[in-house]
């Protein structure tokens, strides 16, 4: 808020008769007030009469960000897309009584099983195109995919986003045809004291 003040004015003795001596013309005029001075012009022009109260901004309502919906994991794309429905974040089922449940032996991977409850493959999922970049694979993971190409399976992503499953078999003729090639990025020490004496 902001409040205006008013500049004091001063009066000077009117000429009477005789200083000091009071009459009864001087007692019943009005005093004028005097000039006002230059400052006090200017402070009046700039200052409202009124007190002025400032308004307040309009606000836009208040707009609440939705946020994107979170694209399902890799595994979740997968199921869905081989027709099983989601019992539990380690579990899926289909309706013809087949299944798709994380190992118990190795945590990494899944296992498939039929509805007899055989299992049919071993998955290992990783939300990673290949054709995009090279890929990281565990060298036991490879062992397995190697040893036993029909039984073990990687689950990737496509580049259009889509679960894919590339078993042992495809990833040995893949690297066979040179469309893929394997690097060892690992190597393990042992250390052995029998070497020295």
């Amino acid at each position: 808020e902001i409040e205006t003040s008013t500049s004091e004015t001063s009066t000077s003795p009117q000429p009477g008769p005789a200083q000091g001596s009071v009459g009864v013309d001087d007692q019943n005029e009005v005093e004028s007030p005097s000039p006002t001075s230059p400052l006090d012009k200017a402070a009046e022009e700039l200052l409202p009469d009124k007190e002025v109260i400032p308004q307040q901004p309009t606000l836009e309502p208040h707009r609440p960000v939705t946020p994107k919906p979170t694209r399902p994991g890799i595994f979740d794309r997968f199921a869905q897309a081989q027709g099983f429905r989601k019992e539990s974040s380690e579990l899926f089922v289909r309706a013809d009584g087949s299944r798709i449940a994380r190992a118990n032996e190795h945590r990494l991977l899944w296992e498939r099983r039929n509805p007899a409850g055989d299992v049919v493959r071993f998955l290992w999922p990783k939300d990673h195109c290949l054709e995009s970049e090279p890929l990281h694979l565990e060298a036991e993971i490879w062992t397995l995919l190697d040893q036993h190409p029909e039984t073990y399976a990687l689950v990737l992503s496509n580049p259009e986003g889509s679960a894919v499953e590339l078993t042992g078999v495809q990833l040995r003729a893949m690297r066979d045809d040179g469309r893929i090639t394997l690097y060892p990025s690992a190597y393990r020490l042992v250390h052995s004291s029998d070497n020295h004496d």
